[in-house]
């Protein structure tokens, strides 16, 4: 009957408008404790260990919420890490960077819709592309691989197609 369809529609509506505001309230929370209160002050902690422990977990979310995570506002962490002086920051660092890429790949090789919008690390990447061609002439071999292997996922994805700097292709002769 149309009056037990209009109630269940309305149920339905009910239950949509209620999970979006506990997803709001959730994000709020993630906004406001867990970056705002733990990990602005601890990504440059005295402790290295800490310091990767962020930057590896923001690499987590960035990818596991990449509707809230993956934009300027988090991905310059990255770049800004890839100049912390110990070597496993700057691997975690570039690894965070590469990580949406990676899961991208994955979801194309399943056969899966990926749900990682890959333009939207264009800007940190041109904006810290200098920081991240040093990488791959690193003294540690490890941020040197990582280096690469981030370049590699930035050309595949075409947002090294319009740079036309000799001297940095030259520099990295992949």
């Amino acid at each position: 009957s149309k009056s037990s369809t209009s109630a269940k529609a309305e149920s339905l509506r009910y239950q949509i408008d209620s999970l979006r505001r506990t997803k709001e309230s959730l994000d709020e929370i993630v906004e406001t404790h867990v970056i705002k209160g733990v990990f602005i002050h601890r990504y440059r902690d005295s402790n290295m260990f800490i310091r990767k422990a962020s930057i590896e977990t923001l690499g987590h979310m960035v990818v596991r919420r990449p509707d809230m995570f993956l934009k300027d506002k988090y991905l310059k962490y990255f770049g800004w890490m890839l100049s912390d002086k110990e070597e496993s920051v700057r691997v975690a660092s570039l690894e965070g960077l590469n990580r949406p890429f990676q899961e991208a790949q994955l979801a194309e090789k399943s056969g899966k819709q990926s749900t990682i919008d890959l333009s939207s690390l264009e800007h940190v990447a041109v904006k810290f592309l200098t920081r991240i061609v040093d990488t791959v002439i690193d003294v540690h071999v490890s941020v040197q691989e990582s280096g690469i292997k981030l370049m590699l996922s930035l050309l595949r994805a075409g947002l090294l197609d319009d740079i036309d700097d000799e001297k940095m292709w030259n520099q990295v002769n992949i």
